[in-house]
Parts: C-alpha cells; sequence; structure tokens
C-alpha cells in the first residue's frame, strides 16, 4: 500500500475515534456525522466547514483540480475540500499519477460529480 493512502486511511481511523457529530450542522446533515470532516480532537465537535466559521474565517477554501501545480482551482467549501483531498490521496496520488496532469484533473473532476449536492462548490 501506498504512504499517501496509508495515511489517508490511518486519519479517517483517528477521526471516527475520536469525533461524534458536529455540533452545529442540521440533524439531517451528511456533514453533521461524516468522520472524514470532523476535525480531530474539537471541542465542542465541528466539522471542517462550522470550524472555519467559529474562528471567523469564510468556511471557503481553494482546491487545486488534479493537485498542485494544477492551474484550474475550484473555490468550495472546507467540508468538500477535505473530502476531496483525501480522494486524491486514495485515487491518482496513489496510483502514481502526476499532480497538475490531464488524468490527475479528471479524476478530481469524476470525484466531484460523485460527491453530487454534498459537492459544494461556491458560485
Amino acid at each position: 500500500m501506498n504512504p499517501a493512502t496509508l495515511r489517508a486511511l490511518l486519519a479517517g481511523e483517528r477521526r471516527r475515534a475520536d469525533a461524534e457529530f458536529c455540533i452545529d450542522c442540521p440533524e439531517r446533515s451528511l456533514d453533521r456525522i461524516d468522520p472524514v470532516v470532523l476535525v480531530v480532537g474539537s471541542r465542542p465537535s465541528r466539522c471542517y466547514w462550522h470550524s472555519e466559521l467559529a474562528a471567523g474565517r469564510s468556511g471557503l477554501q481553494l482546491h487545486h483540480m488534479g493537485g498542485k501545480p494544477s492551474p484550474l482551482t475550484l473555490l468550495v467549501n472546507a467540508n468538500t475540500h477535505r473530502r476531496l483531498s483525501l480522494l486524491q490521496d486514495l485515487t491518482w496520488r496513489a496510483a502514481g499519477i502526476e499532480p497538475g496532469s490531464p488524468e490527475a484533473i479528471l479524476i478530481d473532476s469524476l470525484a466531484l460529480v460523485a460527491l453530487g449536492d454534498a459537492g459544494g462548490v461556491a458560485a
């Protein structure tokens, strides 16, 4: 197993162990219980989006489609950025595909589409 994939899986296990649910997310929101977006060790427990808002930031982050040095960036909410970054680790990085390549950008594009409404792309 590639080191980036192993780190991503271990990080997910730590989040699952530490976090219960985001205290600020609506009851029926996936972000409320998704261990991928819950901030490890946050007290009270919060998702990345609400952690950013609580710190006075916008909650929006730039995501490099296909990783850096890709010139293609999207403004997405912090939870979506976390999910997309994890999917990069588990897909094209794990396969040894070059960051910023057309293949990596395509895989990221498919991941964004697969997230659907959870995509959180800012208008």
